[in-house]
């Protein structure tokens, strides 16, 4: 395989990863977003999740607005960021003790979508991501 082949195929995996990973938070975001902040609030109190009136709407626009941003490629270290935050924040609050399957309540989800955006986090949203034509304009 020559190595522009390798590059443009690169360049294809990790766009398609950046759009499922962004797609998926755009539907959990859009799911509570739709049922409500007060649905969302009962939801994180039946997990203990500490300060839901708060963690409620925050969750929702974390997900939706960085879900797209992730899409769009833009600001995707920081974003990737915040979203493995909430990872983090529901592996040990939520789903930990619940074993590793996401059918049995588990972390495997939160495990697979924490690991790609620590990837996110140290690569950036690669070729095809809006970041690459800011920087490029703006000289980083």
């Amino acid at each position: 395989m020559t190595r522009s082949a390798q590059a443009a195929l690169s360049t294809l995996a990790a766009t398609a990863l950046r759009l499922v990973v962004g797609a998926v938070f755009m539907i959990h975001g859009w799911q509570k977003y739709r049922e409500g902040v007060p649905a969302t609030v009962k939801w994180l109190e039946t997990m203990a999740v500490p300060y839901p009136t708060l963690a409620a709407p925050v969750l929702i626009g974390v997900e939706l607005l960085g879900g797209a941003l992730l899409v769009l490629g833009l600001a995707t270290r920081f974003v990737s960021l915040l979203l493995l935050a909430e990872m983090v924040a529901a592996f040990f609050l939520v789903h930990r003790e619940a074993g590793f399957f996401a059918a049995d309540g588990g972390y495997e989800l939160v495990l697979l979508l924490a690991v790609v955006l620590a990837g996110f986090a140290l690569t950036g949203a690669g070729r095809a991501g809006v970041d690459r034509f800011i920087g490029r304009r703006r000289g980083f």
